[in-house]
């Protein structure tokens, strides 16, 4: 997955993550601060989890729902190393970052992917 779908506003509502990844069809967004780095990340499921406790999709914000268990690594990690920092750290994406910029996300559906197109 590219980097293009990316909530650039902490003080996004919940409203707009939700229309994003439902528009897009994805399972997770990074947050992005003021200063462009990211903050914290979205999954559909924190979205899920939110609104069926709840939770105002219009009155709260990306910032007050997001994780900041962001787990990255370098561009030029191997698939297995992938697959192991998400088994280890008990996540289904990984930011992918090149001279500490992010340039990516790989999620467990993507190893998947290649997995099996490498049959």
């Amino acid at each position: 997955m590219s980097i293009d779908l990316l909530i650039r506003e902490m003080e996004a509502p919940v409203s707009v993550i939700e229309n994003c990844l439902s528009r897009f069809q994805h399972t997770f967004v990074p947050v992005i601060d003021d200063g462009g780095s990211v903050f914290g990340v979205v999954t559909a499921l924190d979205v899920i989890n939110f609104l069926s406790g709840g939770g105002s999709a219009s009155g709260t914000k990306a910032w007050e729902i997001c994780s900041h268990n962001l787990v990255r690594c370098k561009s030029e990690s191997s698939i297995n190393e992938m697959a192991r920092l998400m088994i280890e750290n008990r996540v289904h994406h990984l930011l992918i970052e090149d001279d500490d910029t992010i340039i990516g996300v790989v999620s467990s559906y993507d190893l998947m992917k290649h997995l099996a197109q490498a049959q």
